[in-house]
């Protein structure tokens, strides 16, 4: 399908060929594609979209429900989504990646970055606070996982460890650890 016009559906679409739109796209039903999209405008979709092959997107694109795409994505605009993005092959940004939410989970084997100082609380202020400052560690005894802390004891302004740690609302306690070094001095 070949469409120069603006497009608006508010049905369920079904597409098993190339769908081409190059002004904007407005899909207010469920969308299945087996073929290729491809859209110069503006995209909005506010029902599931299922395409088993590539989108490509060159302008804004809005989606209200849920986008499963089994081939490439290239999106070339901006993308706002008021659901939840799953990917479940690689994703690979070019630009920056912003996280506005309250938790950010991470479950991978390792962990790398180029940045040779890591911020923590960069959003503190200066009035009174209460949380400690630090790297919570878990780890198992044999028996049962364990909590470890190396960081900032908010409440003594020093720097502690504690080798089985309790947490509670971000103030670690429990009895100092043992620390190994060689000093020099």
């Amino acid at each position: 399908y070949d469409i120069t016009g603006a497009v608006t559906v508010t049905g369920a679409t079904n597409v098993t060929g190339t769908l081409t739109a190059e002004t904007d796209l407005a899909v207010g039903g469920n969308t299945d594609m087996t073929g290729t999209l491809d859209v110069t405008g503006a995209t909005t979709m506010t029902g599931l979209v299922t395409a088993k092959n590539n989108i490509a997107v060159e302008g804004n694109t809005d989606i209200t429900g849920t986008l499963d795409v089994t081939g490439a994505t290239n999106i070339t605009g901006n993308i706002v989504g008021r659901g939840n993005l799953n990917i479940s092959g690689d994703a690979v940004v070019s630009g920056n990646l912003t996280i506005a939410g309250t938790t950010t989970q991470v479950d991978v084997n390792e962990l790398t970055t180029e940045d040779p100082i890591i911020t923590l609380a960069s959003s503190s202020i200066a009035t009174s606070q209460t949380a400690d400052r630090g790297i919570e560690m878990k780890y198992g005894d044999g028996a049962s996982v364990k909590t470890a802390f190396m960081g900032w004891d908010i409440n003594t302004s020093k720097f502690t460890m504690v080798s089985d740690a309790t947490n509670t609302s971000e103030v670690i306690s429990g009895s100092a650890g043992t620390l190994v070094v060689d000093v020099e001095g």
